[in-house]
């Protein structure tokens, strides 16, 4: 596997235990599939310094526990708020 997936990998089972996703600066063009199977684990999804240009619905099917999100400094024109309750989104410096 590459060092991206190893990497990937270990950031996904560490954060299933903390309820804390940080994937900033990984130059992700999309969300790795891998992030939707735990998504109900998580309080904080840090997404922040990549390149996504779109942020897919299903990404917030089950996340109930969700409070914080940062889509900060990514490539997303716009971005539809779904039927999720936040504390806190940090969406500066897109593009």
């Amino acid at each position: 596997t590459s060092k991206m997936g190893n990497e990937l990998g270990q950031h996904l089972d560490q954060s299933k235990k903390t309820g804390v996703l940080t994937l900033r600066n990984f130059k992700l063009v999309k969300v790795p599939p891998e992030v939707y199977a735990i998504t109900q684990f998580l309080r904080n999804i840090d997404l922040s310094i990549n390149k996504l240009a779109a942020i897919p619905p299903e990404l917030f099917i089950n996340t109930k526990s969700l409070k914080t999100l940062n889509l900060s400094q990514n490539r997303l024109g716009k971005f539809l708020i779904f039927h999720i309750f936040l504390n806190y989104l940090f969406f500066n410096f897109n593009y």
